[in-house]
């Protein structure tokens, strides 16, 4: 510091004295602060990545077929009915349905789609004092599914039905459309006949 200040005085200029750092003190077999905190940091980055790992694999996958309270995945067993299905002097009225409801392959939480089938079931029309009961001993398919933002719509297929309307969790309704040939029945007279009305489900 000497040597400094005689060269400043030489200079003409003033020259104030280095600054001593102490160095962290490096312990035989230790290790010194700096680097333990430096270890802390990379400890605590590394616990955050981890918490990180396990919060992705502990998502619901978008293929698994349950997922709770989610009315979006109408997937599972269901009792259908379609009620006072009205058309010109006829109206209809089917028996209780078991639908079997299943996702459609590669269909998502954001993209609801899904189908089924329609276990037998029978109904009943009637025009002024005469009925006539249609037997559907296949039952039918359920096709076209499809929800979004809790409407609900699909189809039966052969005979053929077609179903819009609302879905919470555990039920869905709304209205049924159909077109039904009463030529080969007691209702012959009627012919063919346009019907609508409307449909229920409840989770099974």
């Amino acid at each position: 510091m000497d040597l400094d200040r005689d060269r400043g005085e030489r200079s003409g200029e003033s020259v104030e004295p280095t600054e001593t750092i102490e160095l962290a003190p490096v312990l035989k077999g230790g290790i010194p602060p700096s680097l333990h905190l430096a270890r802390q940091g990379r400890a605590s980055r590394a616990g955050l990545a981890v918490l990180l790992a396990i919060s992705v694999l502990g998502l619901p996958s978008c293929d698994d077929d349950v997922v709770g309270n989610d009315p979006s995945n109408v997937a599972g067993r269901w009792v259908y009915q379609a009620a006072e299905l009205t058309g010109p002097q006829v109206t209809c009225t089917t028996s209780e349905v078991v639908l079997t409801l299943v996702r459609a392959p590669g269909s998502i939480r954001l993209d609801s789609r899904f189908e089924g089938s329609a276990f037998a079931f029978t109904m009943e029309c009637r025009r002024d004092d005469r009925t006539a009961t249609l037997l559907f001993t296949e039952g039918a398919s359920v096709v076209n599914g499809e929800i979004d933002e809790g409407l609900v719509a699909f189809d039966f297929e052969a005979p053929d039905f077609i179903h819009t309307g609302e879905v919470t969790e555990d039920s869905m309704g709304g209205t049924v459309a159909t077109r039904l040939d009463l030529t080969q029945s007691s209702l012959s007279d009627a012919g063919v006949v346009n019907l609508i009305g409307q449909w229920s489900a409840v989770r099974d």
